[in-house]
């Protein structure tokens, strides 16, 4: 599991997002009435087949925000520096094997699922270990942490059986998927 930081990634790049573990194949959902935005065909910028949604219940969306506690503090940051939820904000998943959605549909069921998760990522390399990579963004591409609106559990907070399947899915290597195929 990724964490949203600067030195999330063990001082190597910043990490923007939360990486959440996902046996490929997973149902994915938006958390609140949103507009899909756009659908990245084939991989942009390491995301792999991604979706951005525009929150429309920003009333409810904020209204979700909790008092959350930073998991890792020497890793984590709460926001980028000039974050605003003043204006639109914007959901975005990455990672994804299949699409079930298309730009300008509105998603006011949170219960249908809008992608399954994959591994799609940086061009050919893939990615190691299945997962959805989800942001939370403001007008100006800014992320805050999702920890502040997204419940989830960190590897410490994992059964042994959560971190024994992400580990055994690791080692099974680099998974490659185009377009939902491997």
């Amino acid at each position: 599991m990724g964490t949203f930081g600067t030195n999330a990634r063990n001082g190597t790049r910043a990490h923007k997002g939360l990486d959440l573990f996902a046996i490929p194949g997973t149902s994915v959902y938006a958390c609140v009435k949103a507009e899909v935005i756009d659908i990245a065909f084939p991989a942009t910028a390491g995301y792999g087949i991604s979706i951005k949604l525009k929150i429309l219940d920003k009333t409810n969306f904020l209204a979700h925000k909790r008092n959350y506690e930073l998991k890792y503090p020497n890793k984590e940051n709460k926001k980028d520096a000039g974050y605003n939820e003043e204006g639109d904000l914007y959901l975005f998943y990455g990672h994804l094997r299949k699409v079930l959605v298309k730009k300008g549909d509105i998603i006011d069921d949170i219960s249908k699922p809008i992608a399954l998760s994959g591994v799609s990522g940086v061009q050919d390399s893939g990615t190691c270990a299945p997962h959805v990579h989800f942001e939370i963004r403001d007008s100006q591409k800014r992320r805050c942490n999702p920890g502040f609106y997204v419940y989830y559990k960190s590897f410490d907070d994992q059964s042994q059986a959560e971190i024994d399947l992400q580990i055994k899915t690791a080692k099974n290597g680099k998974i490659n998927e185009f377009h939902g195929k491997n």
